[in-house]
């Protein structure tokens, strides 16, 4: 399977961090349109606008159908810290919720099992993985091993510090129960994907390999040479992820999509 995971779209009629949010996004589109029409889901790990209201999540489908993806069945949307959770399904109803009316649900692909979380809570930038969650996501997981199905888990905050502190500080709130269901789950989960941070990072959480990227708004600097309480950023490069998975592998690409015509083909 070859996935697209865009993150941090951010759309707003205004400034995102001084810097325009829609001109990016819809370049970011055109990019995947134009490179990488045979991807079999594009998964968009939330904030998909900066402040939840309803002219910016029109806006965004406005975007969505000049690049030919507003009815694309390989779409999925989720939610982040700046989405709002009624405003997004009043202009995407068609998104599926899960019982307790969370935008969160899970579908099988040729790969095993994609598991499509909802961490946003409403007045607050942290994320959360509360008790229904939880049992939500306990019995999604423990109906793939039985199954001997793979699970790739897709959603919008930091699941574990990555030692960053103005990330780490808005991170998975309660997010000791989400990493002890990991590790028990961990032969189940093949990866977890999500944004959130504004910038690139991999690694693994007990033994689960994961991996983020800047999105398409405002690109951050992760600071790790010093603490860092506040944002920060630069002339640093906006992407999306590509990944490739196959049997036994999975190998993800980072694509710098506002560089293209920059690209010189030697030989």
């Amino acid at each position: 399977m070859k996935v697209i995971h865009l993150t941090d779209l951010h759309i707003s009629p205004d400034p995102v961090m001084n810097c325009d949010s829609v001109d990016p996004c819809k370049a970011a589109l055109r990019h995947i349109a134009r490179f990488h029409a045979d991807a079999d889901r594009i998964v968009v790990t939330g904030d998909l606008t900066d402040r939840g209201d309803r002219d910016s999540y029109l806006k965004l489908l406005e975007l969505l159908e000049q690049a030919g993806l507003k009815d694309d069945p390989r779409l999925r949307l989720l939610l982040g810290n700046h989405d709002d959770r009624k405003v997004f399904q009043s202009v995407f109803p068609a998104t599926p919720k899960d019982p307790n009316g969370f935008t969160q649900w899970t579908e099988t692909t040729d790969a095993g099992m994609f598991v499509y979380l909802d961490t946003h809570e409403p007045g607050t930038n942290t994320g959360y993985f509360c008790d229904d969650r939880a049992a939500w996501l306990e019995s999604i997981l423990s109906t793939a091993q039985t199954a001997g199905m793979s699970a790739w888990l897709f959603m919008h905050h930091n699941p574990t510090p990555v030692h960053v502190l103005s990330a780490d500080s808005i991170g998975l709130k309660n997010g000791e129960k989400f990493r002890e269901m990991i590790s028990r789950y961990r032969e189940t989960i093949e990866h977890i994907a999500f944004g959130h941070c504004h910038f690139t990072l991999s690694g693994s959480l007990h033994g689960v390999p994961l991996s983020a990227n800047r999105g398409t708004a405002r690109a951050l600097w992760a600071g790790i040479e010093q603490p860092q309480p506040k944002f920060a950023t630069g002339p640093l490069e906006r992407h999306y992820n590509v990944m490739f998975i196959e049997d036994g592998s999975t190998i993800i690409h980072t694509v710098d999509f506002e560089r293209q015509e920059d690209v010189v083909y030697l030989g």
